[in-house]
């Protein structure tokens, strides 16, 4: 099932997979339970993640491009002190292909990532809604 009839961008595309390698990686290393230490699962997954970190200025041009971006930090000091570490990346890469799979494991993921960097900002919990709710 589609949530679009349209075709995908590659960077729309290459994007997602930026975030939902990372975001597994990041499951992966706090057990399932990223919200248990929202501060540093969110530092984690914006160390991890280019495009949610703004490190970079466009989106990956290609899987492999978001892959290597991935694996280059994995192993920077600043990812080992947060935890972080290169033997989790197969695993997470067959997590985030589970994930992509789906249309609705990817909304449910990207869910889970809005709430982690809510919780890590203080913010109340929205009640599954989604997004910065008074």
């Amino acid at each position: 099932r589609a949530l679009t009839s349209k075709p995908v961008p590659p960077s729309v595309r290459y994007s997602m997979l930026d975030q939902m390698v990372s975001y597994a990686h990041v499951a992966r290393l706090y057990c399932g339970c990223p919200t248990d230490d929202p501060p540093m699962a969110a530092a984690a997954l914006l160390l991890l993640s280019s495009t949610l970190g703004a490190r970079v200025a466009t989106a990956p041009a290609s899987a492999r491009e978001a892959l290597l971006q991935i694996a280059e930090v994995e192993s920077s000091p600043p990812a080992l002190q947060l935890g972080l570490c290169p033997s989790l990346g197969a695993k997470s890469l067959v997590d985030a292909s589970l994930i992509l799979a789906d249309s609705g494991r990817v909304a449910l993921a990207f869910s889970a990532i809005d709430e982690l960097l809510g919780a890590a900002l203080g913010r109340q919990d929205t009640g599954g809604r989604g997004g910065n709710q008074a």
